[in-house]
């Protein structure tokens, strides 16, 4: 990984621990089904402005007309898990502060990467990947105990 690339993955996981931590914050305020209505609008409406700014609109209609029945199953499926992501990370952060939510949430992403890389990709379990299991867990365990 270059230091470009390592820069956008600490900005995607700063924006994504900004995210949280204000929908932390306005729980506190406003009824929880009320952030996922505005929470679907207002992401929808700028990944719309977003798509029409950055690509071309000639590319976008050909693209669109060139779906098929499959890809758009594939993106209804991949819209019904962002929202049902988002329902169950609010649902989560109404109960659980935002650092034992991270902690937690980023070692069951570890795992579940793994199951998949190795599912779908191919990748196989290297000696390191299982020694950091049982470490992972432990750092969990000590992280979480009261």
């Amino acid at each position: 990984m270059n230091i470009i690339e390592l820069l956008l993955v600490f900005t995607s996981v700063f924006i994504t621990i900004l995210i949280s931590a204000q929908r932390k914050n306005l729980l506190k305020h406003y009824d929880f089904y009320i952030l996922i209505i505005f929470d679907a609008l207002m992401t929808g409406l700028f990944m719309i402005l977003a798509a029409l700014y950055f690509g071309s609109h000639n590319k976008i209609v050909k693209q669109v007309n060139s779906l098929t029945s499959n890809h758009v199953l594939i993106i209804i499926l991949i819209s019904f898990l962002i929202t049902l992501n988002s329902i169950l990370g609010l649902k989560l952060l109404e109960s659980y502060s935002l650092g034992d939510l991270v902690i937690t949430t980023t070692v069951v992403e570890i795992f579940v990467s793994m199951i998949f890389d190795y599912l779908y990709y191919g990748k196989s379990f290297t000696f390191n990947k299982l020694v950091s299991i049982p470490v992972l867990i432990l750092g969990l365990y000590i992280f979480t105990m009261k």
